[in-house]
């Protein structure tokens, strides 16, 4: 995969598994795909307080905040349809996740996005991928479950 060819979806991360029959995969793709659906970042501290400045999420599925100071926050990856991210908030604080550039947050039991989304101390956000669009790149998060 290149950057004249980005993922579309979250299978797009291993393309050597999409063409079917016998043959060799690339192990590191299949790494990757399988590090984003089971993999885990445990011990975060939530940083900085606005987009610019919070702690950069990469794509596991599972994130844990062990230190979340007021006021402090994550960005989310770029989002891929059927991507899925659960982020643990084990801080003293609430921790804030935004959206990565444009992409957009929906809150549960709610239809209308938002930039960011608040993770009350003590709590687990789940997150799914919806939709992505290209020109811009925006894609929509759902928050699935909170407590």
């Amino acid at each position: 995969m290149d950057a004249s060819s980005p993922p579309q979806i979250l299978l797009d991360i291993a393309p050597s598994l999409k063409t079917p029959g016998f043959r060799l995969i690339d192990a590191e793709e299949v790494y990757q795909l399988f590090r984003s659906l089971l993999g885990a970042n445990t011990s975060i501290t939530a940083l900085g307080t606005n987009q610019a400045t919070a702690a950069v999420l990469g794509y596991p599925n599972v994130d844990v905040f062990t230190t979340v100071a007021a006021g402090t926050g994550a960005l989310l990856p770029q989002g891929l349809p059927g991507q899925q991210k659960t982020e643990v908030n084990m801080g003293a604080s609430a921790l804030t996740l935004y959206g990565n550039g444009a992409d957009q947050i929906i809150p549960l039991n709610s239809t209308t996005p938002a930039a960011s989304l608040s993770v009350p101390a003590g709590q687990i956000a789940r997150l799914v991928c919806v939709s992505r669009t290209f020109n811009p790149t925006v894609a929509t998060w759902k928050v699935v479950s909170l407590g």
